[in-house]
């Protein structure tokens, strides 16, 4: 692939996930979007300015993603001090071979997945409603482990699936500008097809 239309397209997917915190705002989810936004620019720019892989940071980000799913007011001290332990098994990660890294990033967005996973199946228990919003949630967080594994695991085709992956992800971006996750034209009755 050529190198100007990747980077193109990966400036592209960065400047796409700067909007949807402003549409998140005050949501539940906002902290998680931020972090999005927030992980690729950061990330870049330390790369760039202390010269290391930016993957150390990715590390770093991907716990405190973990984290924007929490509740912060139920944090307790076994909670913050997981957080600790996870951050520093990531930097213990990074300065192992750079397949630990990305295996770690691998992990803790897993775990992301399922906690994404869990608030989809209370939200239609306990509504009887499903929300695209959330299969779009879980189609992304998928889609991005997807997407690690490809790079870490160098499938011949990796690098034109990151791409491809950076392309689909941009599209997602756009939906998650124009709706939020309470958004009522997202929701689909289960009560309906029961009939």
């Amino acid at each position: 692939m050529d190198g100007f239309l990747f980077k193109l397209i990966t400036f592209v997917a960065i400047v796409a996930w700067l909007l949807p915190p402003l549409k998140q705002y005050k949501d539940d989810l906002f902290f998680y979007f931020l972090v999005l936004a927030l992980t690729d620019p950061i990330g870049i720019i330390i790369g760039k300015l202390m010269h290391f892989s930016p993957y150390l940071f990715y590390n770093f980000s991907s716990v405190v993603l973990l984290y924007s799913l929490s509740n912060f007011k139920n944090l307790n001290k076994k909670s913050i001090s997981l957080f600790f332990i996870l951050i520093i098994i990531g930097y213990l990660a990074s300065q192992s071979p750079s397949k630990f890294t990305f295996y770690y990033i691998i992990l803790i967005n897993f775990i992301i997945l399922l906690k994404l996973m869990v608030r989809t199946l209370l939200f239609v228990i306990n509504s009887s409603l499903i929300n695209i919003f959330h299969m779009i949630l879980i189609l992304y967080q998928t889609a991005s482990i997807l997407k690690v594994l490809s790079v870490v695991e160098n499938f011949s085709s990796g690098i034109y699936y990151f791409a491809l992956t950076n392309i689909f992800q941009i599209l997602i971006a756009i939906f998650f500008t124009i709706f939020n996750e309470n958004d009522k034209r997202l929701f689909f009755d289960l009560k309906k097809f029961s009939k």
